[in-house]
């Protein structure tokens, strides 16, 4: 296993720095950050170093950030701690962000991180299985903005699926309360919080989006990617309540599309992200 290195990274400088800036206070324990992946990974697979909800912050979307993984970039120089959490966001399971399988079963390992029983993963690095005792902070990408918009949005009495999951033919109980609540914030990262463009395309887009799907993403119009499109009748925003049951900062970019980086100005609209990245903040 690897040590922790000795500079402080800027990812935590970044977060840590936003809190601040909005009158979040540190507590004096260390940090505990539960990192909920995006679309596209089997997050419920663990065999032995077979882990794509954590290889998901090295090499799925991070692993040109400055040289590291984002998770190397958050904890280095510090004793800080981090907790992955791993739910089934693929294609062919098609869950949407509303089911028990993804905001359930988020909202049932965050409860569980937070009672200090750790994420059943190895970490490459030692001694950073997070506490009971620590600040607990999320940092969320992609589909897992919209899954911690939905359990944030429904832990407070009166929210519209308070505590609520649900199957394909029911509702099912599961406590957001207890998961969100004392949680210092909520980070995300290229969230899609209200929707995507990408997922438009894919599920109503012309000829041209049909060919790029085609040659580059190869998504079908499933439930999992139906309900990440921007219109309102898929927004998470109508599904939740007035209140958050934790501060959430929202964070932007885009990734350029792959060879051809003046592409993604063509083919999405808007300053916030570019057709690879998919979010729309």
């Amino acid at each position: 296993m690897s040590q922790k290195n000795k500079k402080t990274g800027f990812i935590t400088r970044l977060l840590l720095g936003s809190a601040l800036a909005f009158g979040t206070a540190q507590a004096m324990a260390d940090n505990c950050y539960i990192m909920v992946h995006g679309h596209g990974t089997n997050g419920t697979i663990k065999s032995g170093t077979n882990q794509p909800a954590l290889d998901y912050w090295s090499s799925y979307n991070f692993s040109e950030y400055a040289g590291n993984s984002a998770i190397t970039e958050l904890i280095s120089g510090s004793s800080d701690n981090y907790a992955v959490v791993g739910y089934n966001s693929t294609d062919e399971a098609g869950y949407p962000w509303w089911r028990d399988e993804t905001a359930g079963e988020i909202a049932r390992q965050i409860i569980s991180i937070r009672q200090g029983y750790g994420d059943g993963y190895i970490h490459p690095e030692a001694n950073t299985q997070c506490a009971a005792n620590d600040t607990f902070w999320v940092v969320s990408h992609s589909q897992g903005a919209t899954e911690m918009m939905y359990i944030a949005g429904n832990a407070l009495p009166g929210s519209p699926n308070y505590n609520t999951a649900y199957t394909a033919s029911s509702g099912v109980s599961v406590d957001f309360n207890a998961a969100i609540s004392g949680i210092a914030g909520i980070f995300t990262l290229g969230g899609a919080i209200t929707g995507t463009e990408g997922a438009d395309r894919v599920c109503n887009g012309n000829w041209l989006d049909s060919l790029i799907n085609a040659a580059f993403l190869g998504q079908d119009c499933n439930q999992s990617v139906a309900w990440l499109q921007t219109f309102d009748s898929y927004a998470v925003k109508n599904y939740i309540g007035s209140n958050l049951a934790a501060p959430v900062y929202v964070m932007g970019g885009y990734k350029g599309f792959p060879g051809f980086e003046g592409a993604s100005s063509a083919l999405i609209e808007g300053e916030d992200d570019g057709y690879i990245n998919l979010a729309s903040q």
